[in-house]
């Protein structure tokens, strides 16, 4: 370059001769600022990648795998950081599986204290009582065995249901005060057609 400068004859080839060097160099710079910002790109996946799901791992993927065609086809550096910080502030809202893992617990125990709590404001007979509980002890284990918050919705709405199917005290006392009423009013009637007569 400098050999070729001190050979140019006039000003206008000097000015094209650092024109082309200054070229050569933000092709250099852009080269590396490409291999940088993918190589960082692949330590995440290198060293990340296993923290989440198969099925968050193929979302991430397939963010990078566009990041990565995008920075490859840029022409400035400040494009090429803008969508590196753009892909990872996507990917870092993907959760990982222990946050997964995290979520399903708190979503767990949430469920099992509702369905506790529905079960403490029903009044049922020590024999229904019994039903109850062993119904609850059963969905509690099922909540602790599942794998995803729809399985545990599932859970808790078969639960209630089946509390629901079960007579509480004031099902059966109003059945008995129906029935009482009803007698009475059958006997009212018939002493008055009795004496009606």
């Amino acid at each position: 370059f400098i050999i070729a400068i001190y050979n140019s004859e006039t000003n206008e080839q000097v000015e094209e001769l650092y024109s082309n060097a200054l070229l050569q160099i933000d092709n250099y710079s852009l080269q590396i600022c490409v291999a940088e910002y993918t190589i960082k790109i692949n330590n995440f996946i290198e060293n990340d990648i296993e923290k989440y799901s198969d099925a968050n791992q193929d979302i991430i993927m397939s963010k990078f795998t566009d990041a990565i065609n995008k920075i490859n086809i840029s022409k400035e550096i400040i494009e090429i950081e803008s969508i590196y910080e753009n892909v990872m502030d996507e990917v870092l809202t993907v959760k990982t599986l222990e946050q997964e893992e995290a979520e399903l617990n708190e979503n767990k125990q949430k469920t099992i204290n509702k369905v506790n709590s529905y079960l403490s404001e029903k009044k049922y007979s020590k024999k229904q009582k019994k039903l109850a509980d062993e119904i609850v002890v059963e969905a509690i284990n099922k909540i602790n065995s599942a794998k995803t918050a729809e399985e545990i919705n599932t859970i808790y709405i078969n639960v209630i249901n089946d509390l629901n199917d079960i007579k509480t005290k004031s099902c059966a006392s109003n059945t008995i005060i129906i029935y009482t009423s009803m007698i009475s009013l059958v006997s009212i009637i018939f002493v008055l057609l009795k004496k009606s007569k």
